[in-house]
């Protein structure tokens, strides 16, 4: 009979029920993108202070080389132009340091803006960053197991889930008008007068469409949305796998370029260390070891940039597999 095993008010109910659901995915997946957010900025502003640090050490050699020409000059011992040429690699190398200056500025303003206080004020981001960590490293079995927990524990994935439970509901209810309907009628008659007394009347009527049009258009757009909660889990299973692809492909080339970066550095310091001992001795220019000083820190800069971008693939990699709450920086 129709509505024996649902009717609309339990339909109702069950759909009710899956709110609370929802509502918790729904917190998950802002909690996660405020994370990833939040992750994103830190590793800008980390990677903007060890920038500047660099562009720090390589001005303060500067600075104390032509205040040792500067000296020698007053000695009559080298040329006037050396002091001029060792002001004039001062003055670059404090331009590259106002320029890391003002990026490291912009970073912590714009990470300040995640800070609050408990009673909802704005606070200010006054410390400093730590230097980048190292990032830890994957294992392919626990990439294996993290592909089948992101199928779990991503929040798109729980509401998908609630939007299926609802279609089926949806589509049990539908089911519900291909039944009969069975509708049952009393009655209680009083008399008065000189024939004075109850009678009752009991009723029992069967309905049933004809052809069942309303009914099973009904049935068919349920199914309908039901089909298409089911397509588009596997489409949002398949944006899952394919986050994890492309913060997986980040991770690899950020290691390749952290590897690159790191003889690069090793090189260039060699070269440039060499370079000073050729100059001491008289044998090279203040050119050339400016130029060579210059290769050093542009190694080291470009180590910071692959070592932050590692950083950043990981914080990608978190969000996709759905464990960026977890801490994993001690």
């Amino acid at each position: 009979m129709q509505g024996i095993f649902l009717d609309k008010r339990r339909a109702t109910f069950e759909k009710a029920a899956l709110r609370p659901d929802l509502s918790r995915a729904n917190e998950i997946q802002i909690k996660n993108n405020l994370l990833l957010t939040a992750s994103e900025l830190y590793w800008d502003w980390a990677e903007a202070y060890s920038q500047l640090r660099v562009a720090q050490q390589v001005y303060e050699i500067a600075v104390v080389r032509a205040q040792a020409l500067a000296e020698r000059v007053k000695r009559g011992e080298t040329a006037a132009l050396d002091s001029v040429e060792a002001m004039q690699e001062v003055a670059k190398r404090l331009g590259d340091v106002l320029k890391a200056q003002r990026k490291y500025e912009a970073s912590s303003i714009k990470a300040s803006v995640l800070l609050w206080n408990q009673d909802g004020t704005p606070r200010a981001l006054n410390a400093v960053p730590y230097s980048l960590p190292p990032a830890p490293t994957l294992t392919p079995a626990q990439i294996e197991f993290d592909r089948m927990q992101a199928l779990r524990n991503r929040p798109e994935v729980l509401q998908i889930d609630v939007e299926q439970r609802a279609a089926d509901v949806d589509v049990r209810f539908s089911y519900e008008f291909l039944r009969p309907n069975l509708e049952a009628q009393f009655q209680a008659l009083q008399y008065f007068g000189g024939a004075s007394g109850f009678d009752y009347r009991i009723g029992l009527s069967i309905s049933q469409p004809l052809f069942f049009r309303e009914a099973n258009a009904q049935l068919q757009l349920s199914q309908i949305k039901a089909t298409r909660a089911s397509l588009k889990r596997l489409e949002v299973e398949r944006k899952i796998q394919a986050d994890i692809d492309d913060a997986l492909s980040a991770i690899g080339r950020a290691l390749e370029r952290i590897e690159a970066a790191e003889r690069e550095t090793r090189y260039a310091y060699l070269v440039q260390e060499g370079e000073r001992i050729r100059f001491l001795a008289g044998e090279s220019s203040l050119l050339i070891l400016n130029l060579r000083e210059r290769a050093t820190a542009s190694a080291m800069q470009s180590l910071v940039n692959a070592q932050a971008d590692y950083l950043r693939a990981i914080s990608d990699y978190l969000w996709a597999t759905g464990k960026i709450q977890q801490r994993w920086i001690r």
